[in-house]
């Protein structure tokens, strides 16, 4: 399944929104917790394994939404297990590099 990679470029580093291509633009909630997944915050290009793992190390925090999504982040160490959230059975994580 596709993901979309945005980089959002600020003069300390890049921010990365990651996505799922299919929950682009819809928004998820369960009890007090809600998953926005905002086209201008995450629309993006459609992106390749090694653009996102690239993306990812080069970074210094990304939105992480989607379980593809956060299966990449997974793979190439950018998250843990302990750090992915699920809502309506769509995981979603954050990470900041200090």
């Amino acid at each position: 399944m596709p993901v979309f990679l945005k980089i959002h470029s600020f003069p300390e580093g890049n921010v990365i929104a990651l996505c799922d291509k299919d929950i682009l633009g819809k928004r998820f909630e369960e009890k007090e917790l809600v998953l926005d997944i905002d086209k201008d915050f995450y629309e993006g290009e459609e992106a390749s394994k090694e653009d996102v793992f690239k993306a990812l190390g080069e970074c210094v925090s990304a939105t992480i939404a989607g379980n593809e999504a956060v299966a990449l982040a997974l793979e190439c160490n950018a998250v843990s297990e302990g750090g992915v959230k699920e809502v309506c059975g769509i995981k979603c994580a954050l990470m900041f590099r200090i």
